[in-house]
């Protein structure tokens, strides 16, 4: 199948950079020179990123009144920082730094090359104000990618991916479906970036519960316009079989989340079945739920599965993100939870 075919597979929220359909060995990321940013859009980047840490402050204090939280400078990132003071000072929300994506891939002898450039986790948030993208065109400049998100879908062998339910606590999709993932920090690979996000949110531990040789890379997609604004935010979806059952993902989970104390960053594994049938219409009816890029995976993972049965995989691709446009993809609000232990 020619990949120009799967380039022009696009919703209303995800669209598909490059189909990679190859090994994470074979998919690299490479530094490149950081964009410059106009004067203007720096001081909106900063005020857009104190204007969400007490949108954060907000949220975290009606869903766990107990604790106690404080907004002030972070002598390690320089910038100020969210801190939940009855939690040992533990940061909340803080500018860390990510990478986001400099150019497209480029295929050579070995796969596809990536090029990427460091960016702030406060530019990331600027990316939810449109004034921000509006001073990069009004400069001639395009706007900038939000920070760049590598995940992978783990399937389980009782048929299902185990999807994380973001905590309320996360600034970018609170409370929507993911599958494990997060931002590669720079000089990380992709393979190294996919282990961690894997260890980190679901404890399940690479040559014990899977061989990490065994993620495939799916495509490279993009969350078409990000928080509503003309950015976009770029994810390598992965897939990846383990052996561990749901029901022990699950227990491997909590038992992962009790040790390192009260954890917010996911409030739950969620099943999702891989009968190509059900999957289908999970996506279609419950996508608005999901962070695009992991709807995007999804359909990918729907691909591979059709592929594997023999039945017209492409075709089925297609015909699901036509179905796809068919519902409008409403804003997930997420209710306000407690945060306490249940």
């Amino acid at each position: 199948m020619d990949r120009e075919a799967f380039k022009r597979i696009k919703t209303d929220t995800w669209h598909t950079i490059e189909y990679v359909d190859k090994p994470i060995s074979r998919v690299r990321l490479y530094p490149l020179k950081e964009t410059e940013e106009p004067p203007e859009a720096k001081s909106i980047r900063e005020s857009t990123w104190k204007e969400r840490l007490l949108e954060r402050k907000t949220v975290l204090e009606e869903a766990c009144p107990d604790s106690e939280y404080e907004i002030h400078y972070d002598e390690e990132t320089g910038n100020d920082a969210l801190f939940d003071m009855k939690d040992n000072g533990r940061k909340r929300m803080w500018a860390g730094t990510t990478i986001t994506l400099a150019r497209y891939g480029m295929y050579d002898d070995i796969g596809l090359a990536i090029g990427t450039h460091p960016i702030s986790y406060t530019n990331w948030i600027a990316c939810f104000n449109p004034k921000y993208a509006e001073v990069f065109e009004k400069e001639g400049l395009p706007p900038p990618y939000a920070g760049m998100g590598v995940s992978v879908l783990m399937e389980t062998p009782d048929g299902f991916f185990p999807l994380t339910r973001r905590g309320i606590e996360t600034p970018v999709y609170p409370g929507m479906l993911y599958s494990p993932g997060g931002g590669p920090k720079p000089g990380e690979s992709s393979s190294e970036a996919m282990l961690k996000e894997i260890v980190e949110e679901t404890g399940l531990k690479s040559d014990i519960h899977f061989d990490p040789e065994n993620i495939h890379v799916m495509a490279f997609v993009s969350d078409t316009n990000f928080a509503g604004s003309k950015h976009s935010r770029p994810e390598l979806v992965a897939y990846l079989p383990i052996d561990p059952t749901f029901r022990q993902v699950e227990q491997i989970q909590y038992e992962t989340a009790k040790k390192k104390g009260r954890e917010t960053d996911v409030w739950n594994i969620v099943p999702i079945s891989t009968y190509p049938v059900n999957l289908e219409r999970e996506i279609l009816f419950n996508g608005y739920q999901m962070c695009p890029p992991t709807e995007a995976g999804l359909a990918y993972a729907s691909h591979l599965i059709n592929k594997r049965e023999g039945q017209p995989a492409f075709e089925n691709l297609n015909k699901l993100t036509e179905g796809i446009k068919q519902y409008k993809r409403t804003p997930f609000r997420p209710p306000i939870q407690t945060m306490r232990d249940i």
